[in-house]
């Protein structure tokens, strides 16, 4: 009977041993702040990464939706996010330490995000005759990809060259640009996002001219990437490991998502408050969210920062070989 208690002591010992070696050596379990933009397609990709669906043994990543990711960003008050890609400019000229792990928010799909619309009884036709008309764009004026691509496609495309300065451009928030129309305050809208789509699916009020995004890629060969995904670079120098597994973790959401577009459309609905299905699906049409860094994403990255310095927006353009990171499997 003693050997019998002697031999469960020992085993007890041991099991005990084991679990406090297993608990001890296990790696912290760290958590990292992402920041994003609160619309359909950025909710679709990390819908299953919010929800558990995806997860980690070692990382946990909290995820913020806000219209001010290019403030938190810029102020260094997130680890990783989705930055607009003149933002990105802006901080480089800045010195923030900001990498770009690569693409975020491609602007375009099925068709183009950024459309320019007016009034169902407008007489203008044709971006052409703009001139001399006044047209909103969603605020700031200056730190807006979807503003300083429409500037240029209608230099390129239209003959018809305007300033950010111009008093014919007036910014408001995205959300307030359709009155902005409605009321006659302007005479076109350029609008993005689920707006955009939303304006689409109403044609008994509003009447496309221009889709912007398309535009662009006739002009350049791809669809203008309007947001790019950064990284704190002192994370990435201290540990890349930790920022290869946050993005293996979005990509794997934002896959799952892809595969179960209705379930994750659902949930979508539950955070996106006034925005219908329709609108919804029509915005995925428009836009996407896409992780990558493909010699065409660079140049077309670089293009729109060209954009930025041309306009006066940003005094020293980025060097590729400072900005970009490839982190390998």
């Amino acid at each position: 009977m003693r050997a019998y208690l002697a031999v469960l002591m020992v085993v007890a010992v041991l099991m005990a041993a084991t679990a406090y070696y297993l608990l001890s050596s296990s790696p912290p379990r760290t958590n990292l702040t992402l920041v994003i933009p609160p619309f359909t397609a950025e909710y679709m990709a990390t819908y299953a990464l919010e929800t558990g669906i995806v997860s980690s043994s070692n990382l946990t990543i909290t995820v913020q939706h806000t219209l001010q990711f290019n403030e938190i960003l810029m102020d260094l008050q997130a680890d990783i996010g989705f930055m607009s890609t003149e933002a990105f400019a802006k901080a480089y000229e800045m010195e923030r330490p900001l990498k770009i792990l690569g693409t975020a928010v491609i602007q375009g799909n099925e068709e183009g995000n950024a459309l320019l619309f007016v009034r169902l009884d407008s007489e203008i036709t044709d971006p052409s005759e703009l001139k001399g008309r006044r047209i909103g764009v969603p605020t700031p004026r200056g730190l807006k990809s979807s503003n300083l691509i429409l500037l240029d496609v209608l230099e390129r495309r239209f003959n018809l060259s305007l300033s950010l300065e111009s008093d014919l451009i007036i910014d408001k928030p995205l959300p307030q640009l359709p009155a902005l129309l409605d009321a006659g305050e302007v005479d076109a809208v350029l609008v993005i996002g689920d707006v955009a789509a939303q304006m689409s699916l109403s044609p008994d009020k509003y009447r496309l001219i221009c889709d912007v995004s398309e535009e662009f890629r006739r002009l350049y060969g791809e669809y203008p990437v309007v947001a790019v995904l950064v990284v704190k670079a002192d994370l990435l120098e201290e540990n890349p490991d930790l920022v290869r597994e946050a993005l293996r973790l979005l990509n794997e959401s934002l896959s799952y998502s892809l595969i179960h577009r209705d379930e994750a459309l659902e949930w979508t609905l539950t955070q996106r408050e006034g925005v219908e299905l329709e609108a919804a699906q029509k915005s995925l049409e428009q836009y996407c969210i896409r992780y990558g860094l493909t010699e065409d994403d660079k140049m077309v990255i670089g293009k729109l920062f060209e954009l930025a310095y041309s306009r006066g927006l940003i005094s020293v353009l980025p060097d590729p070989l400072e900005v970009f990171v490839s982190l390998e499997p």
